[in-house]
């Protein structure tokens, strides 16, 4: 009886500790501030195996997503086993100001809540008129001229 009683109480402590170890989602952007109308990207990152898939709709309120992506990397590094997995906004900001970025469901966990610094662009529509009438010229050229398969080659612009 003490050991049936033992390892119901084991199988019970598992589970609880199971079900209360939630996966950390970090977030951040690839550069902050960002000015209006370019794009940037926006970097999901678990630490271990999240519940569901994500559901970035939030997102659209603030954000124009323009593509999105996944990446998984597991790596095993003297017998310990760790992996991530990154998903991969590329996003425009749809106003200036500083916009909050909120939390994002993966199934029951959750990322943090964080924030972007959207700028007016360096070339605004009143500077638009006059940024149109500049030339510009542009040299290219790749060394060596016929490489084989695989071959380095050294592409400069001027």
């Amino acid at each position: 009886m003490k050991i049936i009683t033992l390892t119901f109480f084991t199988m019970v402590c598992l589970l609880a500790c199971v079900h209360s170890y939630a996966a950390k989602i970090s977030v951040m952007t690839d550069r902050d501030p960002v000015p209006l109308h370019e794009s940037f990207e926006m970097i999901f990152e678990a630490d271990e195996s999240v519940d569901g898939d994500p559901d970035f709709s939030p997102l659209n309120q603030d954000f124009q997503v323009l593509s999105s992506s996944v990446r998984s990397n597991i790596s095993i590094i003297n017998g310990k086993i760790s992996s991530t997995k990154q998903w991969r906004l590329s996003l425009m900001a749809r106003r200036t100001g500083q916009l909050s970025i909120p939390s994002i469901a993966f199934g029951r966990d959750r990322s943090q809540p964080s924030s972007v610094n959207v700028i007016a662009g360096a070339s605004g529509g009143s500077t638009q008129g006059s940024s149109s009438s500049r030339e510009v010229f542009m040299e290219v050229k790749a060394t060596p001229d016929n490489p084989y398969v695989q071959a380095q080659v050294i592409y400069t612009i001027r």
